[in-house]
């Protein structure tokens, strides 16, 4: 670690030079998406069985369990009249200055206080506060001759060195990942300094991020047009990319994805100075002032209710797409998860598990309205599991990730997070159940299939396309 420490600290001492020298031309990738197949605009319906003996007891087990045969789901029935009013809401939360910050506790680097002597800016709608600094950015960078004096002035400025500990200490107070560092960085220079242009800001927070040992790289287009080219630690859908030696997503100012294929360039470095550290994308809890929301799913007896932070939710509404096991495996807010966990073992935890876990799948099945995201947010959006209480409709990967948690968590049924093509599914553990025998295999132990958007379908049924798939697991429980 010493001697990449002195490796990096010789990149960093002659970062300008490189800045200022020769930037290679490349070409992004078009942004992959995680779903090839379209996804169904209405939830499947399970088949009903053929009939035969003791098909009468089987559909009373249904209707026991809450699969309601005949029975239309919530998402037929309820539409959602204020939804685009409610959407405009989060949209303008998104915007890294809105007009108006919300009331409540300042977060300091610290912890949360009432008042603050620092330098006070907004993120989603927040109260944030960095120690009161002096230092300057330039006015506008255009060419690459900027991006090098730029790096000269902020070192001779100790930029890194004013910066650094306060962002790092909001970072820790509030649980973000390191994206959201990263956002809330380009967020704080975007108010500190509102008449510099975006290559400007977005130079200083390329330059603090690489001081903090991440392997960022800066990037234009043909027309000078800025871009930071953030390296994860895991895969990226709905983003363009490019290979330098490690995978590079294209990111311009936060919340605006690019996924177009285009022609950028980037400075020349020397072999492996990419090799700063990745960002990660997961969390163990964000904590932030709170702003009450209140949340209620019921079917058939079995009820979920209680109140989540609305303040956490625009901050994940763009949220970067990785794959569906790392929203499953992320944790938002501790305190709804052992809620809803408390409430589900309240109602089901005298039931056998699996009559548990099946009545729990039709409370998601019925109670949850279903829409695709493309139609219901315009894009591509996988849910944590605390989104699933909060947004008014959900698709596959949502639900799935929902279940998956409850049925190891709530229930104690070992579980796993399942993909099929352009579908996500879940599973758990068991010898036989009742509903059928759809299943796989996986370290030699039978998992069935247990499917939150297959509408009337208990464990054990899976859906026809499928039948002879060998899904991808995504995440197991436990893990």
């Amino acid at each position: 670690m010493d001697n990449f420490d002195s490796f990096r600290s010789r990149i960093l001492e002659h970062y300008a030079d490189f800045l200022a020298g020769e930037w290679h031309e490349y070409e992004s990738l078009e942004a992959e998406n995680k779903f090839s197949e379209p996804k169904p605009g209405a939830m499947p319906v399970a088949e009903l069985l053929e009939a035969g003996e003791g098909e009468e007891q089987r559909k009373e087990m249904l209707s026991s369990m809450g699969f309601l045969l005949g029975k239309r789901p919530m998402s037929e029935i309820h539409d959602i009249p204020d939804y685009m009013k409610w959407m405009r809401g989060v949209r303008n939360l998104y915007k890294s200055a809105p007009d108006t910050v919300a009331t409540g506790d300042i977060v300091t680097p610290e912890g949360f206080a009432g008042t603050t002597d620092g330098e006070e800016f907004n993120f989603y709608g927040m109260r944030f506060s960095m120690p009161r600094t002096e230092f300057t950015i330039a006015p506008s960078v255009v060419s690459t001759a900027d991006y090098a004096l730029q790096w000269e002035s902020l070192v001779a400025q100790d930029m890194a060195g004013k910066v650094i500990p306060g962002i790092e200490g909001l970072q820790k107070v509030c649980g973000l990942s390191d994206y959201l560092m990263f956002e809330m960085l380009f967020s704080y220079l975007d108010q500190k300094f509102p008449e510099a242009n975006d290559a400007s800001k977005m130079s200083a927070t390329h330059f603090v991020m690489t001081n903090m040992g991440f392997g960022v790289r800066l990037a234009m287009d043909d027309n000078a047009n800025p871009f930071i080219l953030l390296p994860f630690d895991e895969k990226i859908y709905g983003r363009s990319g490019l290979k330098l030696g490690k995978q590079y997503y294209v990111f311009s100012t936060p919340g605006r994805p690019m996924v177009k294929r285009m022609g950028i360039s980037s400075p020349y470095l020397p072999d492996n100075a990419e090799h700063g550290k990745t960002l990660s994308l997961r969390m163990d809890g964000l904590r932030l002032p709170h702003k009450p929301y209140r949340y209620a799913f019921e079917h058939e007896g079995l009820k979920i209710e209680g109140e989540l932070n609305e303040n956490v939710m625009p901050m994940l509404y763009r949220y970067p797409q990785m794959e569906t096991g790392g929203f499953g495996a992320s944790m938002i807010s501790p305190d709804v998860r052992e809620d809803v966990v408390r409430q589900v073992k309240e109602q089901l935890g005298s039931d056998d598990p699996l009559k548990g876990a099946d009545r729990l799948l039709a409370l998601i099945q019925y109670a949850f309205p279903y829409e695709v995201d493309d139609e219901f947010h315009g894009f591509e959006k996988p849910y944590f599991f605390e989104e699933c209480l909060y947004y008014p409709k959900s698709d596959c990967e949502d639900r799935a990730v929902f279940y998956s948690y409850l049925l190891w968590n709530a229930l104690g049924l070992e579980s796993q997070l399942i993909a099929y093509p352009g579908h996500e599914a879940a599973s758990l553990k068991a010898e036989s159940v009742w509903g059928g025998d759809a299943h796989y295999l996986d370290g030699g132990h039978k998992y069935f299939i247990s499917d939150p958007t297959y509408l009337g379908a208990p464990t054990g049924q899976c859906m026809s396309r499928f039948r002879d798939v060998e899904p991808t697991v995504d995440l197991s429980y436990p893990e």
